[in-house]
């Protein structure tokens, strides 16, 4: 049987990895966390929160936060970009 993941499930990846890769590219970029929240269309603290594996990433956030990283949703999951 097929199960398709909603905007309430999260990515079956280590969070800590996710998010220890998006502090690296933000630091990297010299990108605030005020700044990417506002370019994503999420909350500071929700974007915070998440950065500290407070929260679990979904699918919403990653999609959002690649976007505003001008990255793929797969960079963010993985490291790679598929190409």
């Amino acid at each position: 049987m097929l199960h398709f993941m909603t905007n309430q499930d999260v990515w079956p990846d280590d969070h800590t990895t996710i998010s220890r890769r998006i502090r690296m590219h933000m630091g990297d970029k010299l990108i605030t966390h005020k700044a990417l929240a506002e370019d994503a269309g999420i909350a500071r603290a929700t974007l915070t929160n998440k950065l500290r594996d407070s929260s679990q990433w979904t699918i919403a956030d990653t999609v959002a936060i690649a976007k505003a990283l001008n990255k793929s949703w797969l960079w963010v999951m993985t490291g790679k970009d598929g190409q």
